[in-house]
């Protein structure tokens, strides 16, 4: 696994504040991974200011290169992009608002707790391959 400042996450979903753009924003602030972004940017062009970004379109694989995908969702009906990570064996940090608590791949934080988001950021992205592929057990 890559040190913190080469972990790439993806958020695959827009800028809004109901996926929880504003949390992962501020827990990733600082720790120096890139942000693989495969959402609409509607918060504006200076929304991920001091965060590394690179955005995806719909042409590209989303998940290419990713160590996590995170989603912080305050709500999210159809978490198919977090199944696909799951099947693809990239760890998912989602918030229980998800759905997917009782996925054993799927590590759970509660909306709106920055400090536990970035906790488990830290904690998977530091992780080796080898605990990746036992977190589902």
């Amino acid at each position: 696994r890559p040190a913190t400042g080469d972990a790439r996450i993806a958020f695959p979903a827009p800028t809004v504040g109901r996926k929880g753009a504003y949390e992962l924003r501020a827990a990733v602030q600082g720790l120096g991974v890139q942000l693989v972004t495969a959402g609409a940017q509607l918060e504006g062009a200076d929304f991920w200011r001091g965060v590394s970004i690179e955005h995806r379109t719909g042409n590209e694989d989303w998940l290419d290169g990713g160590h996590v995908v995170v989603l912080p969702a305050f709500v999210e009906h159809k978490p198919r992009r977090l199944l696909e990570a799951v099947a693809r064996g990239t760890p998912v940090i989602a918030s229980t608002a998800c759905g997917l608590e009782n996925i054993e791949e799927v590590i759970g934080v509660p909306f709106g707790d920055v400090g536990a988001l970035r906790e488990e950021i830290e904690r998977v992205v530091s992780m080796t391959k080898e605990q990746v592929q036992n977190l589902d057990e």
